[in-house]
């Protein structure tokens, strides 16, 4: 006979209260949320709501963006927040990576590029003329020939892995 597996939910903040670590984390998003709305406060309208977070360490106070344009704007107001914030020592403003709702999981082909019968030629003499690098050196040839390749592929026959 099977038993009544039916497990007892529990409130996110009991969950985080029950542990140490969890707690401790817990209390510093409060704080830095707190200091991001203090620093807010004394910002401009127009710019606070383009601060997305503000947090302390050891009397440096770090402010992210989400464009370089508006940490541009950051940078203009620390006089102010200097002012405002005592504990300060340094700001420096960072701008968030920019995170896409999905993913581009489609990729444009690459091209290859093709170079000149008259580059390939000058990259085969500097090829040549390394002698203190072989490895540099039978890469340079090896871009060479390859380029060659491509402006002038080879027929089926000629390379014998077509039809016959």
């Amino acid at each position: 006979m099977a038993q009544d597996t039916k497990t007892e939910l529990h409130p996110l903040h009991r969950l985080l209260a029950s542990s140490e670590p969890l707690r401790g984390l817990l209390t510093r998003v409060r704080q830095n949320k707190a200091l991001t709305d203090q620093v807010k406060a004394l910002l401009p309208t127009d710019l606070a709501p383009h601060l997305a977070a503000a947090l302390m360490q050891d009397g440096r106070l770090v402010l992210f963006s989400h464009s370089p344009i508006w940490a541009s704007r950051l940078r203009f107001a620390v006089p102010r927040l200097c002012e405002g914030l005592a504990e300060i020592i340094e700001v420096r403003i960072k701008v968030l990576p920019e995170i896409s709702a999905k993913p581009n999981t489609q990729r444009r082909p690459r091209r290859a590029r093709n170079i000149s019968p008259q580059t390939a030629e000058q990259i085969r003499v500097v090829a040549a003329a390394i002698s203190s690098d072989p490895g540099l050196s039978a890469a340079l040839r090896h871009l060479a020939t390859r380029s060659e390749e491509r402006m002038n592929p080879a027929s089926p026959q000629e390379t014998g892995t077509g039809c016959m």
